[in-house]
């Protein structure tokens, strides 16, 4: 029954009532700057933090002799405070961390030299093929198997770890994908946003011709108001498969949204939609989606804010046209700890749509 109300929420029963554009570009303040996602930019005020992998939680994933599996939430920001929202796939699983000092960064060559050297152990031990692949451009370490290959790069004080796995007959794809990440792979400077095809990451860029597929989920804090965090999602439109697969309304702007606020059912006190309907047309980038403003009530009581927009790619055009999913959430107690006011309601909707009418595809000099 919730999943059905909630369906009513964002607007697959409901008619759309509006469309509307998520802010206007012309009204960005002078003084935000531009950052990139995946093949995305933003506009944020000037002052953020950028969320990766702490150091030490990649020494942790590289340690093949832990005792400790407990888990952590590998992901936060460069003051230690962790957020788990942020993703990475290109070509394979990749992680980047926050930047390393030298004792983290020694500690992690150590820990890789050990992964390698174990894979090796193993894979030989059993009479299967193990691989040590040539160290090119910014990569530390590179090896793989018949049906998996690794690799670890050097990002100025950031660390990049990539891994993927397939069949024995994709090996040599597997090669190629490594060269590309290898050869386009460099440091970007946080709000910055370059002119060349590719793909940008927290503290990196990877040059590309645009044919690899992506995943990107990169995750802002603002400085002056650390209760909002902002969250871009730039991914390939999800190909149609069978319905017998997937079920055919899962691709849509309205599921993912409600798939999103889902969540909070059950492990907040309640949540609800501040307008209504709920769910609103919006353009995001020139694209189509769905809106929804969203009033959370935490189990303590208090409430929060979040404004969500999903937009629904397609995977058959001739250009990339990605699924798109863009976050601003409030959470006040961050702010609250830091004895400093909490962003309001309406000052949060107003952020979020500026931001969002910021969001445009990268423009690219080829």
């Amino acid at each position: 029954m919730r999943l059905r109300i909630l369906y009513l929420w964002f607007g697959i029963v409901f008619p759309s009532i509006c469309t509307a554009y998520a802010g206007d570009e012309s009204h960005l303040p002078l003084d935000w700057r531009n950052d990139c996602v995946g093949r995305m930019q933003l506009s944020l005020p000037n002052n953020v933090d950028i969320a990766a992998m702490f150091p030490k939680e990649l020494i942790r994933k590289l340690d093949v002799n832990r005792r400790n599996w407990d888990y952590h939430i590998p992901y936060g920001f460069e003051d230690g405070s962790e957020y788990g929202w942020s993703s990475f796939d290109y070509a394979g699983e990749l992680q980047i961390s926050l930047p390393a000092d030298e004792r983290e960064l020694s500690q992690i060559w150590i820990n890789a030299s050990g992964m390698k050297r174990q894979n090796g152990i193993y894979l030989k031990k059993h009479h299967k093929p193990f691989y040590e692949i040539e160290k090119k451009d910014r990569a530390r370490l590179a090896w793989s198997g018949e049906s998996f290959q690794k690799a670890i790069f050097e990002v100025g004080q950031s660390v990049v770890f990539w891994q993927t796995r397939g069949e024995p007959e994709d090996q040599s794809l597997r090669i190629q994908r490594y060269q590309k990440i290898a050869s386009g792979l460099r440091s970007r400077p946080l709000m910055t946003s370059p002119t060349e095809p590719g793909v940008c990451l927290p503290y990196a860029f990877i040059r590309d011709d645009d044919a690899v597929y992506r995943s990107i989920a990169t995750v802002y804090r603002l400085k002056e108001h650390p209760d909002v965090i902002v969250r871009l999602i730039d991914r390939n439109a999800d190909p149609i498969e069978p319905p017998s697969l997937r079920r055919p309304e899962t691709y849509s702007a309205s599921y993912k949204l409600n798939d999103f606020w889902s969540q909070y059912a059950a492990r907040e006190k309640s949540y609800k939609s501040v307008w209504f309907p709920a769910g609103r047309d919006v353009s995001l980038t020139g694209y189509k989606g769905k809106a929804a403003f969203v009033e959370i009530t935490r189990a303590d009581g208090s409430l929060d804010y979040g404004y969500t927009i999903a937009v629904r790619g397609n995977p058959d055009a001739t250009e990339d046209t990605p699924d798109l999913f863009f976050s601003v959430m409030r959470y006040a107690d961050a702010a609250k700890v830091r004895d400093i006011e909490p962003i309001s309601k309406d000052e949060l909707l107003k952020l979020a749509e500026t931001i969002a009418a910021s969001v445009k595809r990268r423009p690219v000099v080829k």
